[in-house]
């Protein structure tokens, strides 16, 4: 038999019907929306072993124009044959150590003609069209004489020519001229830039901006996994690299050769050397004995804006020339502006030996610290009676 609820138990329970009853209405919470689909992966970059890319004449790469490159007098260098005969070439391989298990998987070579700037980029889809891939090459660079790189003798010439080998295979460059722009570009640009990379000098000295370019140490990753999975859509990036390292060493090598064949840069569009720069210029000039051209870079050097480091080398190198060319005067300006022991020195051989002036010459041996000259210069002013 069921007992009845209480009253007290009756009234809780008709407040409790009442105030459900006159509760407002909450709509139910909407749900979240799907999270987004994610965007489909990039097309897959349709490759070629052999493809093609034309730069017309008239193309302008930061400051400077590809028709430029057609102009180049390379002979300051010692390379008589002209542009025409020149092959830019640059590689990207499966690791950066070099090695007879270092391929070259991507090889550009860029050339000149009437009608503009070309790049061939030869690329390697698998290991066993290594032996195609470089007899293509080979016919490529069979009319030209001269071959430009950026480090090239050091990496990419060996690297090539190990990879000939293992294929049983004539290299090709090997009987041609061999141009290495990274030594002319350490000497021009090495005291004003921390790093003379090819992407560095195209940003500072070139003035163009590189997009959607990736960095070297990704590229041989990203060849791997081109072989691992089959998909090349990661590989865009490495051939616009490979493509801009070319176009940027053509149109340097037209600008050093321009400042090397004009020092005075009067001919060029831009001028392309900062005061630091024409302390490099100075000393290659100096070295190829154009000494009145060596001078007028330091001068220009010195009428800038300069760090003391490279202000000092710019008067040693030019006391240097003056002194070579028996003009001590002006040698003597220089030295004194430098007011180093190596200065004193060479100011107490010249009053020791040209104006046999002891009393001069023991000065500056004092300001040089040189006991021994000094001991010597004062037996010498001794036996003149100075």
């Amino acid at each position: 038999m069921t007992t009845p609820p209480s009253a007290s138990l009756s009234r809780a329970l008709e407040r409790l019907r009442v105030k459900w009853q006159s509760a407002p209405v909450t709509p139910a919470r909407s749900l979240p929306e799907p999270p987004p689909k994610p965007a489909p992966p990039d097309p897959e970059v349709p490759i070629a072993a052999h493809a093609v890319y034309s730069f017309p004449s008239d193309h302008r790469h930061g400051k400077s124009l590809v028709r430029s490159i057609a102009a180049c007098n390379a002979s300051p260098l010692g390379v008589d044959a002209p542009p025409a005969q020149w092959a830019f070439l640059d590689t990207e391989t499966t690791g950066l150590s070099g090695g007879t298990g270092t391929y070259a998987f991507l090889i550009g070579v860029g050339v000149m003609d009437d009608n503009g700037f070309h790049i061939h980029q030869f690329f390697l889809r698998d290991f066993c069209e290594e032996s195609t891939v470089l007899r293509e090459l080979s016919e490529l660079l069979a009319p030209y004489s001269v071959l430009v790189t950026y480090n090239g003798k050091s990496y990419d010439a060996p690297l090539l020519e190990t990879r000939y080998r293992m294929s049983r295979l004539d290299p090709p460059h090997e009987a041609m001229q061999h141009l290495d722009l990274l030594h002319a570009a350490r000497r021009l640009w090495k005291l004003r830039l921390q790093s003379c990379r090819l992407v560095e000098l195209e940003s500072s000295v070139i003035g163009y901006t590189r997009v959607g370019d990736v960095p070297g140490e990704q590229i041989p990753w990203r060849y791997w996994e081109y072989l691992r999975t089959g998909h090349s859509a990661a590989l865009a990036p490495v051939f616009y690299h490979n493509r801009m390292d070319i176009l940027t060493l053509a149109c340097l090598t037209s600008l050093v050769l321009q400042v090397v064949g004009d020092p005075s840069q009067r001919s060029l569009e831009y001028a392309p050397l900062e005061a630091a720069d024409l302390v490099g210029l100075g000393g290659w000039l100096g070295k190829m004995g154009r000494w009145d051209a060596a001078l007028d870079a330091y001068e220009r050097a010195l009428a800038g804006v300069l760090p003391a480091e490279a202000a000092a080398r710019a008067r040693w190198e030019s006391a240097a020339i003056h002194k070579r060319h028996g003009e001590y005067e002006r040698s003597m300006t220089l030295w004194r502006e430098l007011r180093t022991p190596a200065a004193a020195v060479e100011m107490a051989k010249y009053f020791e030996h040209r104006a046999k002036n002891y009393p001069a010459a023991i000065m500056a041996a004092q300001q040089a610290r040189d006991e021994k000259r000094l001991r010597r210069l004062e037996r010498k002013a001794a036996a003149a009676g100075a």
